[in-house]
Protein backbone atom coordinates (compact mmCIF):
# COMPACT_ATOMS: atom_id res chain seq x y z
CA UNK A 1 0.00 0.00 0.00
CA UNK A 2 1.12 3.82 -0.86
CA UNK A 3 1.96 6.07 1.83
CA UNK A 4 -1.29 8.32 0.60
CA UNK A 5 -3.67 5.07 0.82
CA UNK A 6 -2.14 4.50 4.63
CA UNK A 7 -2.57 8.21 5.55
CA UNK A 8 -5.79 7.87 4.04
CA UNK A 9 -6.93 4.75 6.58
CA UNK A 10 -5.66 6.20 9.39
CA UNK A 11 -7.69 9.24 8.97
CA UNK A 12 -10.93 7.47 8.55
CA UNK A 13 -10.56 5.45 11.58
CA UNK A 14 -9.72 8.26 13.64
CA UNK A 15 -13.04 10.16 12.44
CA UNK A 16 -15.32 6.69 13.41
CA UNK A 17 -13.84 6.61 16.37
CA UNK A 18 -14.52 10.04 17.47
CA UNK A 19 -18.02 10.19 16.20
CA UNK A 20 -18.43 7.23 18.30
CA UNK A 21 -16.57 9.61 21.43
CA UNK A 22 -18.82 12.58 20.60
CA UNK A 23 -20.75 14.87 23.48
CA UNK A 24 -23.57 11.99 24.63
CA UNK A 25 -20.80 9.66 26.12
CA UNK A 26 -20.64 9.89 29.76
CA UNK A 27 -17.48 11.77 31.46
CA UNK A 28 -16.50 14.43 33.63
CA UNK A 29 -18.28 16.98 32.87
CA UNK A 30 -21.39 14.76 33.29
CA UNK A 31 -20.01 13.98 37.19
CA UNK A 32 -19.72 17.04 37.71
CA UNK A 33 -23.14 18.11 36.71
CA UNK A 34 -25.05 15.39 38.78
CA UNK A 35 -23.04 16.84 41.91
CA UNK A 36 -24.37 20.80 41.39
CA UNK A 37 -27.92 19.12 40.69
CA UNK A 38 -28.08 17.05 43.67
CA UNK A 39 -25.70 18.85 46.40
CA UNK A 40 -27.11 16.77 49.32
CA UNK A 41 -25.77 13.87 47.83
CA UNK A 42 -22.09 15.07 47.78
CA UNK A 43 -22.58 17.87 51.01
CA UNK A 44 -22.50 15.89 54.45
CA UNK A 45 -25.56 17.30 56.79
CA UNK A 46 -24.38 20.08 59.26
CA UNK A 47 -24.25 19.02 62.91
CA UNK A 48 -26.64 21.16 65.24
CA UNK A 49 -25.22 22.75 67.29
CA UNK A 50 -26.03 22.30 71.00
CA UNK A 51 -27.89 25.04 72.69
CA UNK A 52 -26.01 26.10 76.28
CA UNK A 53 -28.58 27.32 78.81
CA UNK A 54 -27.16 30.36 80.46
CA UNK A 55 -25.58 30.02 83.55
CA UNK A 56 -27.48 31.60 86.66
CA UNK A 57 -26.97 32.43 90.18
CA UNK A 58 -29.42 31.61 92.37
CA UNK A 59 -29.01 34.82 94.70
CA UNK A 60 -28.45 37.71 91.56
CA UNK A 61 -31.74 35.93 90.12
CA UNK A 62 -33.86 36.79 92.58
CA UNK A 63 -32.86 40.29 94.52
CA UNK A 64 -30.06 41.31 92.01
CA UNK A 65 -27.95 43.32 95.15
CA UNK A 66 -24.98 42.08 97.05
CA UNK A 67 -21.74 39.80 96.78
CA UNK A 68 -20.69 36.49 98.80
CA UNK A 69 -24.10 34.41 98.55
CA UNK A 70 -24.33 32.02 101.15
CA UNK A 71 -27.15 29.54 101.03
CA UNK A 72 -28.60 28.23 104.77
CA UNK A 73 -31.05 27.44 106.38
CA UNK A 74 -33.27 28.80 109.22
CA UNK A 75 -33.69 27.71 112.13
CA UNK A 76 -36.27 30.10 113.97
CA UNK A 77 -37.81 33.28 113.13
CA UNK A 78 -37.43 35.87 115.88
CA UNK A 79 -39.53 38.80 114.06
CA UNK A 80 -40.81 39.75 110.57
CA UNK A 81 -36.82 41.54 109.81
CA UNK A 82 -34.60 38.81 112.76
CA UNK A 83 -34.34 35.53 112.03
CA UNK A 84 -31.39 33.13 113.44
CA UNK A 85 -29.30 30.22 111.55
CA UNK A 86 -27.81 28.48 114.04
CA UNK A 87 -26.20 30.83 116.29
CA UNK A 88 -26.37 33.50 113.82
CA UNK A 89 -28.64 36.27 114.11
CA UNK A 90 -29.45 37.68 110.58
CA UNK A 91 -31.31 41.39 110.09
CA UNK A 92 -33.50 41.52 106.67
CA UNK A 93 -31.48 44.68 105.18
CA UNK A 94 -33.59 48.02 104.21
CA UNK A 95 -37.17 47.02 106.05
CA UNK A 96 -38.43 47.34 109.81
CA UNK A 97 -41.51 45.16 111.01
CA UNK A 98 -43.95 45.85 113.87
CA UNK A 99 -42.83 44.83 117.09
CA UNK A 100 -44.19 41.03 118.19
CA UNK A 101 -47.16 41.25 120.24
CA UNK A 102 -48.63 43.67 118.31
CA UNK A 103 -51.47 42.99 115.67
CA UNK A 104 -49.44 43.90 112.68
CA UNK A 105 -45.97 42.34 114.25
CA UNK A 106 -47.57 39.25 115.05
CA UNK A 107 -48.93 39.40 111.19
CA UNK A 108 -45.47 39.69 110.19
CA UNK A 109 -43.72 37.14 111.63
CA UNK A 110 -46.70 34.79 110.57
CA UNK A 111 -45.33 35.80 106.95
CA UNK A 112 -41.47 36.02 107.15
CA UNK A 113 -41.81 32.34 108.69
CA UNK A 114 -43.41 31.23 105.63
CA UNK A 115 -41.25 32.41 103.19
CA UNK A 116 -38.08 31.44 105.38
CA UNK A 117 -39.43 28.16 105.87
CA UNK A 118 -40.24 26.92 102.32
CA UNK A 119 -36.26 26.19 101.52
CA UNK A 120 -33.27 27.06 101.74
CA UNK A 121 -32.39 31.25 102.09
CA UNK A 122 -29.64 33.00 100.10
CA UNK A 123 -27.56 35.34 102.06
CA UNK A 124 -25.64 38.39 100.25
CA UNK A 125 -24.49 41.40 101.62
CA UNK A 126 -23.83 44.65 100.97
CA UNK A 127 -19.63 45.69 100.06
CA UNK A 128 -18.82 47.74 103.14
CA UNK A 129 -21.70 46.05 105.14
CA UNK A 130 -21.68 43.21 108.05
CA UNK A 131 -23.01 43.71 111.45
CA UNK A 132 -25.33 46.32 112.83
CA UNK A 133 -24.83 47.90 116.42
CA UNK A 134 -26.57 45.44 118.22
CA UNK A 135 -24.67 42.29 116.72
CA UNK A 136 -26.58 41.18 113.95
CA UNK A 137 -25.70 40.21 110.02
CA UNK A 138 -27.24 43.07 107.98
CA UNK A 139 -28.10 40.52 104.86
CA UNK A 140 -29.83 40.55 101.53
CA UNK A 141 -32.41 37.57 101.80
CA UNK A 142 -33.52 35.35 99.12
CA UNK A 143 -36.29 33.19 99.54
CA UNK A 144 -37.62 30.63 96.88
CA UNK A 145 -40.39 32.89 96.21
CA UNK A 146 -37.95 36.00 95.34
CA UNK A 147 -36.33 38.82 97.40
CA UNK A 148 -37.54 39.20 100.92
CA UNK A 149 -37.46 42.81 101.57
CA UNK A 150 -39.93 43.38 98.70
CA UNK A 151 -42.03 40.19 99.67
CA UNK A 152 -42.82 42.11 102.68
CA UNK A 153 -42.99 45.51 102.45
CA UNK A 154 -45.98 46.09 100.24
CA UNK A 155 -47.96 44.54 103.37
CA UNK A 156 -48.83 46.83 105.94
CA UNK A 157 -46.69 45.12 109.17
CA UNK A 158 -43.88 46.26 107.09
CA UNK A 159 -42.12 49.59 105.90
CA UNK A 160 -38.75 50.67 104.40
CA UNK A 161 -36.12 50.99 107.27
CA UNK A 162 -35.17 55.02 107.98
CA UNK A 163 -32.64 54.48 110.63
CA UNK A 164 -29.50 54.95 109.54
CA UNK A 165 -29.69 52.99 106.15
CA UNK A 166 -26.47 51.27 104.82
CA UNK A 167 -28.34 49.14 101.77
CA UNK A 168 -27.86 50.27 97.97
CA UNK A 169 -29.76 53.39 97.30
CA UNK A 170 -31.57 51.41 94.34
CA UNK A 171 -33.10 48.70 96.45
CA UNK A 172 -33.97 51.74 98.80
CA UNK A 173 -35.72 53.18 96.26
CA UNK A 174 -37.52 50.11 94.47
CA UNK A 175 -38.51 49.27 98.20
CA UNK A 176 -39.94 52.74 98.65
CA UNK A 177 -42.13 52.67 95.62
CA UNK A 178 -44.18 49.31 96.69
CA UNK A 179 -44.27 50.64 100.73
CA UNK A 180 -47.71 51.60 101.30
CA UNK A 181 -47.21 52.78 104.86
CA UNK A 182 -46.91 50.60 108.19
CA UNK A 183 -49.54 50.24 110.93
CA UNK A 184 -48.49 47.87 113.76
CA UNK A 185 -51.66 48.33 115.98
CA UNK A 186 -52.60 47.57 119.73
CA UNK A 187 -50.40 45.21 121.65
CA UNK A 188 -52.44 41.98 122.26
CA UNK A 189 -53.43 41.08 125.37
CA UNK A 190 -52.10 37.79 125.31
CA UNK A 191 -48.56 38.05 123.27
CA UNK A 192 -47.23 34.60 122.09
CA UNK A 193 -43.58 33.84 120.81
CA UNK A 194 -43.44 30.82 118.04
CA UNK A 195 -40.59 28.57 116.85
CA UNK A 196 -40.10 27.55 112.95
CA UNK A 197 -42.74 24.65 113.07
CA UNK A 198 -45.35 27.01 114.33
CA UNK A 199 -46.32 25.59 117.74
CA UNK A 200 -47.33 28.57 119.99
CA UNK A 201 -45.69 29.22 123.20
CA UNK A 202 -47.38 31.04 125.32
CA UNK A 203 -46.60 34.14 127.40
CA UNK A 204 -45.13 32.88 131.09
CA UNK A 205 -48.65 33.97 133.49
CA UNK A 206 -48.34 36.14 136.06
CA UNK A 207 -47.43 35.38 139.49
CA UNK A 208 -50.65 34.69 141.55
CA UNK A 209 -51.97 37.20 143.90
CA UNK A 210 -51.05 36.60 147.93
CA UNK A 211 -53.87 35.18 149.62
CA UNK A 212 -55.06 37.42 152.73
CA UNK A 213 -54.26 36.80 156.02
CA UNK A 214 -56.97 35.12 157.82
CA UNK A 215 -58.60 37.36 160.42
CA UNK A 216 -57.73 36.70 164.07
CA UNK A 217 -60.29 34.95 166.53
CA UNK A 218 -62.80 37.26 168.13
CA UNK A 219 -62.97 36.84 171.79
CA UNK A 220 -66.63 37.14 173.56
CA UNK A 221 -67.30 40.29 174.96
CA UNK A 222 -67.17 40.70 178.47
CA UNK A 223 -70.38 41.31 180.74
CA UNK A 224 -70.33 44.58 182.62
CA UNK A 225 -73.07 44.99 185.34
CA UNK A 226 -75.52 48.12 184.46
CA UNK A 227 -74.78 51.45 185.30
CA UNK A 228 -76.85 53.19 187.70
CA UNK A 229 -79.61 55.56 186.37
CA UNK A 230 -78.13 58.99 185.76
CA UNK A 231 -79.81 62.18 184.23
CA UNK A 232 -79.53 62.76 180.53
CA UNK A 233 -76.94 65.33 180.02
CA UNK A 234 -77.93 68.61 177.98
CA UNK A 235 -76.90 68.16 174.39
CA UNK A 236 -75.03 70.75 172.77
CA UNK A 237 -76.59 72.01 169.29
CA UNK A 238 -73.82 70.07 166.53
CA UNK A 239 -71.43 71.95 165.07
CA UNK A 240 -70.76 72.52 161.66
CA UNK A 241 -68.03 70.29 160.07
CA UNK A 242 -65.81 70.35 157.31
CA UNK A 243 -66.61 68.92 154.16
CA UNK A 244 -63.52 66.14 154.11
CA UNK A 245 -60.95 66.82 151.64
CA UNK A 246 -60.47 64.15 148.48
CA UNK A 247 -57.03 62.17 149.34
CA UNK A 248 -54.44 63.31 146.75
CA UNK A 249 -53.11 60.22 145.05
CA UNK A 250 -49.67 60.27 144.35
CA UNK A 251 -48.26 59.54 140.73
CA UNK A 252 -47.34 55.56 140.13
CA UNK A 253 -43.87 55.22 140.27
CA UNK A 254 -41.61 55.07 137.89
CA UNK A 255 -40.03 51.32 136.16
CA UNK A 256 -37.66 49.60 137.67
CA UNK A 257 -34.18 49.88 135.16
CA UNK A 258 -35.65 53.10 133.04
CA UNK A 259 -33.58 55.48 134.67
CA UNK A 260 -37.09 57.31 135.66
CA UNK A 261 -39.02 57.96 131.43
CA UNK A 262 -41.24 55.49 131.21
CA UNK A 263 -43.25 55.06 127.80
CA UNK A 264 -46.45 53.41 127.17
CA UNK A 265 -46.02 51.10 124.49
CA UNK A 266 -43.38 51.60 121.36
CA UNK A 267 -45.42 53.97 119.71
CA UNK A 268 -44.66 56.01 122.20
CA UNK A 269 -40.79 55.63 122.43
CA UNK A 270 -40.89 56.36 118.61
CA UNK A 271 -43.02 59.75 118.98
CA UNK A 272 -40.37 60.54 121.59
CA UNK A 273 -37.14 59.87 118.72
CA UNK A 274 -35.99 57.21 121.80
CA UNK A 275 -36.65 53.73 119.51
CA UNK A 276 -34.74 51.89 119.85
CA UNK A 277 -34.00 51.56 123.62
CA UNK A 278 -31.07 49.45 124.79
CA UNK A 279 -31.24 47.23 128.06
CA UNK A 280 -30.11 50.06 130.59
CA UNK A 281 -31.08 53.25 129.23
CA UNK A 282 -34.00 55.16 130.51
CA UNK A 283 -37.57 54.05 129.13
CA UNK A 284 -36.13 50.60 128.81
CA UNK A 285 -38.68 47.87 130.60
CA UNK A 286 -39.23 43.90 129.42
CA UNK A 287 -42.78 44.57 127.73
CA UNK A 288 -40.92 46.85 125.29
CA UNK A 289 -38.48 43.72 124.47
CA UNK A 290 -40.94 40.73 123.28
CA UNK A 291 -38.12 39.14 121.82
CA UNK A 292 -35.84 39.75 125.16
CA UNK A 293 -32.87 40.30 122.89
CA UNK A 294 -31.95 43.83 125.17
CA UNK A 295 -33.11 46.18 121.95
CA UNK A 296 -36.62 46.96 122.73
CA UNK A 297 -38.98 49.04 120.16
CA UNK A 298 -36.08 47.96 117.41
Amino acid sequence: MSKAGLLGTVLLVTGVVYACSGPDSPGTDTAVDTAAAHPSASAPAAAAAPATAPGSDGASSRTGFGVDPDTVVVTSVIDGDTFRVGDRRIRVIGIDSCEVGTTGGDAATAAARRLLTAGTVTLTREPGVDLDRFGREVRYVAVSAGDLGRLMVPADHTGVYRGGENASASYLSGLTGLDRGRSCGPFTTAATDTDTAGTARPAPAPAPAAAPAPAPASSPPATRAPAPLQAAPRTAAPRPTAAPQPAVQAPPPAPSGGGGVYYKNCSAARAAGAAPILRGQPGYRGPLDRDNDGVACE
